[in-house]
């Protein structure tokens, strides 16, 4: 735009420099527009009316604005009057209301080009011969919400004047040029210099941005919106005036956030006028954003929560005029990192206005883009009441969620202000009808499974029908049921001739071989546990669980020998699986042995460096057996090939070994290729393996090694550790491949939920409880969460493990009573996962609440690392 030569420009407010910058990264979108309407409840004098707001535009001089790019950068000027109101007669239509919003919506969805277009624009719409709508749109660089109703209160004013034919009061408004002096001086000031001490001071440690939404994306103008209107005296008495009120709501918007995303440190965006002395009564665009910081624990109460924001309130009030986007990049956030997600608006302004002698109310539209979540609260005069917009980013929230977000906002206001002195925490969130859903219909797994048989005895009974069927391949090696069984009843009988009995832990340490699958069918037809140790594992890690497991006896192969050491062996009767005696091959009977006793000991990592070894029985693992067979196997009429991959220590290696229950063909992955992606790729495909359980780590090394253009099927059971979005992505539509996501911890009995990947779940999910099992998304004081909220998540059922050996205030603090199921001895284990629930039911998995990670699919406590850090002479 060229500008005369002797007009003069100004430079830009901090506020607009923010704005400007924002518009140029997408200057197609209407993000900065602000917009409303006032309704007038009488006849309007257009002539009038528009000579008032001639008037109030000569007044306003940021209305005037118009900006130029010289040799000095971006600048501003005040330019003249070239305006005229358009008059839009909407009355004849169907839905007057309905078109006179449309109309306005087409207006502000218009992108602003602000070196050439209107900065604002107004409009008189009839759509009643006693109901007119005053629409007002402006661009965010001239006007923000506080000057805007500065600016109706002034149209309202001149208006009313004029049709009494009587003077109007002088203009009370200083020029937008003081705003901009005022904002020059502060930059260079010694207060500003304070204001960015106390900000950087207060908010050093910066939390992640909190939200409700189970995703993040850009702020956008378009926005979904739910308004709701409240009695004040539905929550008195926190609402008796504005400062009371904004108090009141972002209290219980923190303890809100705390009860539905388990987050103790939350900021929120809270919008102010920036403005001291006589700027309070110049119109225009000056206003800021404060992060109002939170610190919220379960015990806590309303009133509590209040006196913490009346000193955040008060000590921001102090600040306000710091920039939160300086604030932003002196905390050195990265573009994507804000300093806040929600956003609370309490506007207090005085809308008891009349035009003429006509009542009015006000309706906002929009007011600047939405990143996340914004709760708008406008104070409405008359009738004591309140009325609260709730607008989200479409990209973040469904409408399903936004009103059920509403709705229990609301009530938990409400159930806040009938008791401020109760805890937090004990505010019931749900309703019946989304407690009945979360608790009772998404977790009817209950289904049917042999529960008085041992996992062995299952075996036996699948050789009895097939004994001439392959059971066993490793390399050149094969073994029919019969063989396996009858070798493993061999070293059966020689285990109980040794004294083992039910409970009674038996080590097993061997190579990846025959030995491995033998040895465990011993170890369980003689009634003992196993107690699996990899050679490969560290010698320091093998000597800590013999230790603690203190096993009854050893069965090593002179890879086991060598890993674990003579001078640890010595001790301990040493049986080699691979040279058993003369022993009988019939099926042994233990007595006493039921389903209640320990088929394995399973040690994963320890929080104080110290792994624990999870006790698991035989019905757990036959309910595993029963829901795999139920779901992934359903198809599998025939025998198929199951590649035995994980490490036997690891416990998912029992999802392939339970397959030699339903006459399936076990073939071990030789160790050499288990991370080498083309030798295991090519392995799959040449010794036909139908079923294979992996790590995502492995699965993304096939995938790099053209997996999917393989013809050969292919069932995949992925698990271990969160699959990244964009390998679920690339597993969708491959019909050669069938693939569930499975999760579950080593606590009860390997898996507790999968999820079968098809192109409908567009986004990793780890699906539903298998059978007999139950999920349970709860907070930090044990209630649960509603739907779509992130709990911790807790699992009950038949698969819930016995407890930790030799644990028990470890067992007592994971292991917990289920309140929730019919079974009076009923108890769940306490994950430490987060999770949410998606609206289909399925599951989402969110990490963790505590310090441990996952590699490669094993449970990595940061505790054992730094147990051995330190022994370093060095730290």
């Amino acid at each position: 735009m060229t500008v005369r030569t002797n007009v003069v420009t100004y430079p830009l407010s901090a506020a607009q420099t923010e704005i400007w910058l924002a518009q140029q990264i997408h200057p197609d979108s209407p993000a900065y527009n602000i917009a409303q309407f006032t309704a007038i409840h009488g006849t309007v004098d257009p002539i009038l009316f528009e000579a008032a707001l001639r008037q109030m535009i000569d007044e306003v001089d940021s209305l005037r604005l118009r900006f130029v790019e010289n040799d000095e950068g971006l600048r501003q000027y005040v330019s003249s009057s070239n305006w005229s109101l358009p008059l839009v007669d909407v009355s004849a239509k169907a839905d007057p209301q309905a078109a006179a919003e449309a109309w306005m919506r087409a207006d502000y969805e218009r992108p602003v080009d602000i070196l050439r277009d209107p900065l604002f624009y107004l409009a008189l719409l009839k759509v009643a011969p006693e109901q007119f709508l005053w629409y007002q749109r402006s661009h965010h660089i001239v006007m923000d919400a506080y000057g805007t109703a500065l600016v109706v209160q002034r149209v309202a004013h001149l208006y009313s004047a004029m049709c009494e034919g009587l003077r109007a009061d002088p203009c009370p408004f200083g020029s937008v040029l003081q705003l901009l002096e005022s904002d020059t001086q502060y930059r260079v000031s010694v207060q500003r210099t304070r204001d960015q001490t106390y900000w950087l001071e207060r908010y050093t440690d910066w939390p992640e941005t909190a939200t409700l939404a189970g995703r993040l994306a850009p702020a956008l103008q378009h926005r979904l919106r739910q308004t709701i209107y409240l009695s004040s005296q539905s929550l008195h008495p926190h609402a008796p005036d504005a400062k009371r009120f904004a108090q009141f709501i972002t209290a219980g918007l923190a303890a809100y956030f705390y009860r539905l995303t388990g987050v103790q440190d939350v900021v929120f965006g809270f919008p102010v006028t920036a403005r001291f002395g006589a700027d309070r009564h110049i119109p225009g665009m000056m206003s800021n954003v404060l992060p109002l910081r939170f610190t919220v624990q379960p015990d806590m109460n309303l009133s509590s929560l209040m006196q913490q924001a009346a000193q955040e309130i008060q000590r921001g009030f102090r600040h306000q005029r710091y920039p939160s986007e300086a604030l932003r990049r002196k905390l050195g956030l990265t573009p994507g990192h804000s300093l806040f997600g929600t956003t609370i608006n309490v506007m207090p302004f005085d809308y008891k206005l009349s035009f003429g002698r006509h009542a009015s109310t006000n309706h906002n539209l929009i007011n600047g883009p939405v990143q996340d979540l914004m709760i708008a609260v406008h104070t409405l005069s008359g009738d004591g009441q309140l009325r609260i917009d709730f607008d989200v980013n479409p990209l973040c929230y469904t409408t399903d969620e936004l009103i059920a977000h509403q709705r229990r906002f609301i009530k938990f206001l409400q159930a806040l202000a009938a008791n401020p002195t109760q805890s937090i925490g004990g505010i019931d969130l749900l309703d019946v009808a989304e407690r009945q859903r979360l608790l009772v219909e998404w977790n009817a797994t209950e289904c049917d499974y042999p529960a008085h048989l041992c996992i062995h005895q299952l075996f036996e009974a699948q050789v009895e029908r097939t004994p001439d069927a392959t059971a066993l391949v490793h390399e050149d090696q094969t073994f029919s049921y019969a063989e396996l069984n009858a070798r493993a009843n061999r070293l059966a009988h020689w285990l109980i001739e040794l004294g083992v009995r039910p409970d009674a832990r038996v080590a097993i340490c061997v190579e990846r071989s025959p030995a491995m699958a033998i040895g465990l069918l011993a170890i369980l037809k003689a009634g003992g546990a196993y107690v699996p140790l990899d050679p490969a594992y560290p010698g320091a890690r093998l000597m800590h669980v013999l230790a603690d497991a203190a096993p009854a006896i050893v069965l090593a192969d002179a890879a086991g020998r060598a890993a674990l050491g003579d001078a640890t062996l010595t001790s301990q009767t040493v049986l080699d699986p691979n040279a058993i005696p003369e022993q009988a091959m019939t099926n042994p009977s233990v007595s006493g042995l039921t389903t209640r006793h320990l088929a394995y000991v399973i040690y994963t990592s320890g929080s104080t460096g110290i792994p624990k070894g999870v006790m698991v029985e035989h019905q757990s693992l036959v309910n595993l057996y029963s829901g795999l067979t139920n779901t992934v196997f359903t198809d599998f009429s025939s025998a198929k090939t199951i590649g035995l991959n994980a490490s036997f220590a690891f416990d998912s290696s029992l999802k392939s070994l339970l397959g030699l229950l339903s006459g399936h063909v076990l073939t071990i992955v030789p160790q050499p290729i288990r991370f080498d992606g083309k030798a295991l790729l090519d392995f799959l495909e040449t010794a036909g393996i139908d079923i294979l359980d992996c790590t995502p780590s492995q699965l993304e090394m096939l995938l790099s090694v053209d997996l999917l253009k393989r013809q050969f099927a292919l069932t995949l059971l992925v698990g271990g550790e969160p699959i990244p979005a964009q390998t679920w992505q690339a597993l969708l539509n491959t019909p050669q491949l069938t693939v569930y996501n499975v999760y579950g911890p080593t606590e009860c009995t390997v898996d507790a939920t999968l999820a079968l990947l098809d192109p409908t779940q567009l986004a990793p999910t780890i699906g539903r409880p298998i059978g007999n099992t139950r999920i349970y998304l709860l907070d930090s004081c044990g209630q649960p969460v509603p739907l779509g909220a992130v709990g911790e998540l807790y699992i009950g059922g038949a698969g819930v493990a016995r407890g930790y050996l030799k644990r028990p205030e470890l067992t007592a603090e994971r292991f917990l009573p289920d309140p929730f199921a019919d079974l009076p001895q009923a108890r769940m284990y306490k994950t430490s996962d987060l999770a949410r629930y998606l609206p289909d039911g399925n599951l989402e998995f969110l990490g963790r609440n505590d310090h441990q990670v996952k590699i490669r699919g094993f449970r990595i406590e940061l505790g054992e690392i730094e147990a051995r850090l330190v022994e370093h002479p060095f730290v």
